[in-house]
């Protein structure tokens, strides 16, 4: 929109130039030999001066900077002003922990550290640069059943719940992104899975598997919109090598932000 008006301020001073200055310019030279204050000189002048006002606003409005109105941590840009998110309820829920390592890389990778250090990241940036009030199922390398994930969800009165896992696959060569939501899902928890598939395939640049539904017990049993992140495959060489690097992690959590903002902004 700014710059659609910039262009057409920039057309319509070049036209108002194109008319006034080939007429006045050259007769004010010729003028210069002919009494200075007749009346037909007076109106050279003027149309000069309303010339150079002219090519001096043309000037200003060429160097003006559109207002971006952004922050950018990382590339994620958060609009000014209020925030879309602002009192929303959000809880982050890292999968697996203490006892239950979830699954476990060639390289002795572990599924929990990974969930939980990308959800600390975007319970970072979410506290850091929205309204939102901010929940994490936990915060510490220990374990929390199912059934206490979603009943603190659901105790929280909740409106959007992610749930951070990474995939494996027995014949490890499986690669890539995929976000579920329950089969009987609405349409919001749809389209909440379909910005952050959209966010962590662009970001990480990994393949895009798609959204599919599920029946896990997190994404059946919470009364709000839910969904499952599964970030790449941990039995993958390549991907948990990938997911290894704290410079990963960030990105993921980057693009869980951006999937996050760009949900509440295109409701």
């Amino acid at each position: 929109m700014m710059r659609a008006k910039l262009l057409q301020r920039t057309l319509v001073l070049m036209l108002l130039l194109s008319l006034i200055l080939p007429a006045s310019f050259p007769r004010l030279v010729e003028a210069r030999s002919r009494e200075v204050l007749n009346k037909d000189n007076l109106e050279l002048i003027l149309k000069g001066v309303v010339s150079l006002y002219l090519l001096n606003r043309l000037n200003s409005v060429l160097r003006e900077e559109p207002a971006t109105g952004h922050l950018e941590p990382g590339g994620s840009g958060v609009p000014a002003g209020p925030s879309p998110l602002a009192g929303k309820i959000i809880i982050l829920d890292p999968g697996h922990g203490g006892s239950d390592p979830g699954a476990v890389g060639a390289r002795g990778l572990k599924e929990k550290d990974v969930n939980l250090d990308i959800a600390k990241r975007v319970y970072r940036l979410l506290k850091e640069n929205t309204g939102a009030q901010v929940y994490l199922t936990r915060d510490t390398d220990r374990f929390i059943s199912l059934a206490e994930r979603s009943s603190l969800a659901n105790r929280l009165d909740g409106d959007i719940f992610i749930s951070i896992h990474i995939n494996a696959a027995e014949n490890g060569r499986e690669r890539g992104i995929e976000t579920y939501a329950h089969h009987n899902a609405g349409r919001e928890a749809w389209a909440l899975a379909w910005y952050l598939q959209e966010q962590l395939v662009k970001e990480l640049v990994l393949q895009n598997r798609g959204l599919k539904a599920g029946n896990f017990h997190v994404i059946r049993e919470t009364r709000m919109d839910s969904v499952l992140l599964e970030i790449g495959f941990i039995s993958d060489a390549a991907e948990e090598a990938l997911l290894a690097k704290a410079s990963t992690r960030e990105r993921a959590a980057q693009a869980i932000f951006a999937g996050i903002l760009a949900y509440y902004q295109n409701r």
